[in-house]
């Protein structure tokens, strides 16, 4: 342990080398620092300064409270992080001697959590003629200036480059030995290192204005960047093939947890759990990640066993893989809903489905592993992995996180996780690989999904980093170019919404079944079938609704109403984002008998408005482009109908026909048999029909 004497005082004289009365110096400290009352000093001289009869205890503890108050001053002077980071590594377990001859010293230790708040233990020693008396005190509530900084600081400016901050990066200490690696020289890091029953992490630990010792203020999100590459060396998988029945590994995890209930030592088991899930004993201590936690899981083993069974018969089950491919998918935690050890629905697909719990696990919802549900397959083979005796593929990694700061109507905060993935040979935007810039392409996969507030509130502290474990030989797999910006609040333009509309769906809930209807009308519906929570058209603090033909009953349901019955004069409007044609007639909006809005195989639009007969009104104009968000309206008055596309009109038509009074429910995104593939959001009905400039108004606004 390093043995320093107290820096020059405040006065600009040094500090006493010569081991002189340490009443003076403490004296001295006292205008200083502020480190003793007066009257302590003098009692504190009287008492030591005779070796025949020195109070020992009594010198200890004041030299315990001096190193205290010394240590307090000297952090509570501090103004930037960088000036708290050198400080402290200044004090911590640094001892101070006021007078060797005496064995006056004290010795600090300094540690501070995520809201810079420091504690600083301060071990006293008095008495080296005798035997010595040491004394401890704690304060664990010194509030540093430092908090005002971070807490005032544009998230935007603060970010973290992998090569520069290497180092920053720890491995968890009980971590199976040698299962991950640092190449300090490439700033790279290696997973696996084909180490047989492997499981361990790697955290930031850094120090910014938004992280103490890798904890980090999340707010609003952040956006990370990093190439990945398995087995980089081209290392033969095939000569573990007899020892490890063909199995090589099961990947990693680029895992967020709440850092209030975790620390940076933690992380999960072995197997499929990939250190994200289950639990590992270490030392007698359990070992795992405790939730709310967020995972993108990139998985090249394929695990399936006794999936759809329930508790108390589902023990085993295991990951609930859809396929043999390889995949990724967007990870959260369960409940004991798939098998009887929660810890392990951690990594288990569609564990929380159906039940309160929210968000769940991601699973192939509708067959295509294309994304949109959270679970991706590039391929149906080892795409990933590639070749087991020669170098995968090096893929691009771009993952986004926005969190909204403030709760939507039910009290929920709604987040949205996008990954982008793409090699050499795709076709994809350079903003891929900066942070600091948007990225609109579309993502390869993303969820959208609501938190409690006590959840929300405990991801407002963090650590990021990726976890990983097998219980065969694991994979290599290298993470390099790794780069993060945390995010400044999002900015959107509003829509321009005309008032006394007789239903409006804006899908902010993000979580359970019920839609909001946010008129006066209370026109609740509820999500059934093959229906989910979908990315918000113009901004992360809400959501839409996601349809899929996978299944024909995926719609929204709304009782009958008087105010559903738009009769003569209406408008329905929404934003829609078509994954794919679909099938032909599929509805947007139907009220069976009387009016609906529905997306043909042409990529066309067609209004059918049903009264004594029936007049359907179709564009010529094409919706052209999957993957992209169109604003659609149609209106009729008695006298013409119109469909507009974007806010223009696209097609007009004469007619008298309009919509009969029936008292079928009304249904979004479906009709029970026929269903729309795709986003809709922003769905707004009235019994008049809005003018050619209110629609204009509506399709207003920014949108992805």
């Amino acid at each position: 342990m390093p043995q320093r004497t107290p820096p020059a005082l405040a006065s600009g004289r040094p500090a006493n080398r010569q081991q002189g009365s340490i009443a003076v110096y403490l004296a001295l400290a006292l205008v200083s620092f502020g480190l003793l009352a007066m009257v302590g000093v003098t009692r504190f001289g009287a008492s030591v300064t005779s070796v025949l009869s020195p109070n020992c205890a009594t010198a200890a503890r004041y030299m315990a409270e001096a190193g205290l108050r010394y240590a307090r001053a000297r952090l509570r002077a501090c103004t930037t992080v960088a000036q708290y980071n050198t400080v402290k590594a200044a004090l911590n377990g640094a001892t101070f001697t006021m007078d060797a001859g005496r064995g006056l010293s004290f010795t600090l230790g300094i540690t501070e959590d995520a809201n810079y708040t420091a504690t600083v233990t301060s071990t006293g020693k008095g008495c080296s003629v005798i035997a010595p008396v040491t004394n401890q005190i704690v304060d664990n509530a010194v509030n540093l200036p430092v908090v005002a900084a971070s807490n005032t600081v544009d998230p935007t400016t603060v970010s973290v480059t992998f090569a520069g901050n290497l180092n920053e990066f720890s491995i968890a200490a009980t971590g199976t030995s040698g299962s991950i690696t640092k190449d300090t020289a490439t700033g790279a890091i290696t997973f696996g290192n084909n180490i047989l029953s492997a499981q361990s992490a790697a955290w930031f630990t850094g120090t910014n204005p938004l992280c103490a010792n890798g904890a980090c203020t999340l707010g609003n999100g952040l956006c990370a960047y990093y190439r990945v590459q398995f087995n980089p060396n081209g290392y033969d998988y095939t000569k573990n093939a007899a020892d490890n029945n063909g199995d090589y590994g099961d990947g990693f995890v680029w895992t967020i947890m709440n850092a209030p209930t975790n620390t940076a030592a933690s992380y999960g088991g072995g197997g499929e759990n990939m250190g994200y899930s289950g639990a590992t004993v270490v030392n007698s201590t359990t070992m795992s990640i405790l939730p709310p936690k967020l995972g993108t899981e990139f998985d090249v083993t394929y695990n399936w066993r006794n999936c759809g069974q329930v508790c108390p018969n589902s023990v085993d089950n295991i990951a609930c893989d859809a396929s043999s491919a390889d995949h990724m998918a967007f990870l959260f935690w369960g409940l004991k809903t798939l098998s009887c050890i929660s810890t392990r629905d951690d990594h288990i697909h569609g564990a929380g489905a159906g039940t309160d719990e929210e968000p769940y696990n991601s699973y192939n919802f509708d067959g295509s592993m294309d994304g949109w549900d959270g679970y991706y397959a590039r391929s149906s083979s080892a795409w990933l992995f590639g070749n087991r005796t020669s170098p995968g593929a090096q893929y691009l990694v771009r993952y986004e996180l926005d969190r909204s700061t403030t709760p939507n109507a039910q009290g929920d905060y709604v987040y949205r996780e996008r990954t982008w993935v793409v090699t050499s040979g795709d076709t994809y935007s350079a903003t891929i690989s900066n942070c600091g810039a948007t990225h609109a392409d579309t993502p390869t996969m993303s969820r959208t999904f609501a938190l409690s507030p006590s959840m929300h509130a405990q991801l407002s502290k963090i650590y990021f980093g990726w976890t990983m474990g097998t219980g065969a030989y694991a994979d290599v797999v290298k993470i390099d170019k790794f780069a993060l910006n945390f995010k400044g609040p999002p900015s959107s333009t509003a829509p321009t919404v005309p008032t006394g509309y007789a239903a409006a769906y804006t899908f902010d809930e993000a979580a359970n079944a019920t839609i909001h209807d946010a008129s006066t009308n209370g026109n609740n519906g509820t999500m059934s079938g093959s229906a989910m929570w979908g990315p918000d058209v113009r901004t992360p603090k809400s959501a839409s609704m996601f349809f899929t033909t996978a299944g024909t009953d995926g719609l929204v349901t709304v009782n009958d109403a008087a105010s559903l019955r738009l009769g003569g004069a209406g408008t329905i409007a929404a934003w829609v984002n078509a994954r794919k044609t679909g099938s032909s007639n599929a509805p947007l909006v139907s009220k069976s008998g009387s009016y609906i809005l529905r997306f043909n195989t042409g990529r066309t639009l067609s209004l059918v408005l049903t009264n004594g007969g029936t007049t359907t009104v179709t564009t010529t104009t094409t919706l052209p482009s999957n993957s992209k968000w169109y604003h659609v309206a149609a209106t009729w008055n008695g006298a013409r109908a119109i469909i507009y596309i974007n806010g223009t009109a696209a097609q007009t038509t004469t007619t008298t026909r309009t919509a009969a009074n029936t008292t079928t429910p009304l249904l979004i995104g479906g009709n029970g048999t026929i269903s729309f593939d795709g986003l809709i959001d922003d769905l707004y009905l009235y019994n008049r029909a809005l003018t050619a400039t209110e629609i204009s108004g509506l399709a207003a606004g920014t949108h992805y």
